[in-house]
């Protein structure tokens, strides 16, 4: 029965069984090969993908967090500019405005940055900075420049309260000091 099986085979393929096991191993090697390419593939463009993400401004870093709150005040989003400011800057905010009782989601709309003679007013604008971050101790500073002309940011780490508010900015960072003056009449 073995011969006939034996012969059976090597007539239907004109192979005969050693070279069934080569074939089958060169198969294999190639599938082995096409699932590696596959996957470096893969992981190649996923960390692209990371990197683009990372460069483009990750709104958890101290960086994205003055990139969000500048996007939210020049978009006229004032709850958004403002739930990204420690209870501090927002008083400064309020007082700076100069009328009583405008609370900051109110004033922080018709903030405007200027940077030499360019107006920064939009998200695109905003993009179009530098961002320097420099770390000492607890606080971080930020400085936006454009040009030679520069803004800087005090930033802190957010309270515990900060951190659970309703509608929460999705960073542990928030603007301590740099704001009043973007608003001041």
């Amino acid at each position: 029965m073995r011969g006939a099986l034996g012969e059976h085979r090597r007539m239907s393929t004109g192979r005969d069984p050693q070279q069934y096991g080569r074939v089958a191993a060169r198969e294999r090697a190639v599938m082995r090969r096409t699932i590696a390419g596959v996957a470096v593939m893969a992981a190649i463009a996923g960390g692209a993908v990371i990197t683009a993400r990372a460069q483009g401004g990750d709104e958890t870093s101290p960086a994205g967090t003055v990139r969000a709150f500048l996007t939210s005040a020049f978009d006229g989003d004032g709850f958004g500019a403002c739930n990204l400011l420690t209870d501090r800057a927002r008083v400064e905010v309020e007082r700076a405005v100069g009328e009583s009782d405008t609370p900051c989601e109110v004033a922080m709309p018709f903030a405007r940055l200027t940077l030499g003679g360019d107006h920064v007013t939009d998200e695109a604008a905003v993009k179009g900075l530098d961002y320097r971050v420099v770390r000492r101790g607890g606080s971080v500073s930020v400085t936006v420049t454009a040009g030679r002309a520069r803004h800087a940011f005090r930033l802190k780490k957010a309270g515990r309260a900060q951190l659970d508010e309703f509608r929460a900015p999705p960073t542990p960072w928030r603007i301590d000091a740099g704001v009043a003056s973007l608003v001041r009449r």
